[in-house]
């Protein structure tokens, strides 16, 4: 269950990859801009856990999500160190 739940997740990310290369809005960004949204959406669901909190959902993927892809930006050298909560 758990590999075709880490596969449903991989495809889902990159659907939303695909879709969002296809926008408009995307091709007018620099190529360093269109690089960071591909990796956002590639990244967007890295801390999604198996088990949703509030109604079957897990609302705070995306804020788990957002911290952990900028720490892969940042080790990846594709952003520079931010604040962090100390």
């Amino acid at each position: 269950m758990k590999a075709q739940s880490n596969s449903m997740v991989a495809i889902h990310s990159i659907l939303v990859l695909w879709s969002v290369s296809k926008d408009p809005i995307f091709l007018e960004l620099s190529p360093e801009n269109q690089n960071v949204l591909k990796w956002a959406c590639l990244l967007h669901d890295i801390a999604k856990r198996g088990s949703p909190t509030i109604q079957g959902r897990d609302y705070m993927h995306a804020f788990r999500s957002a911290a952990a892809s900028l720490e892969v930006f940042e080790q990846l050298g594709i952003v520079e160190g931010g604040a962090k909560a100390h």
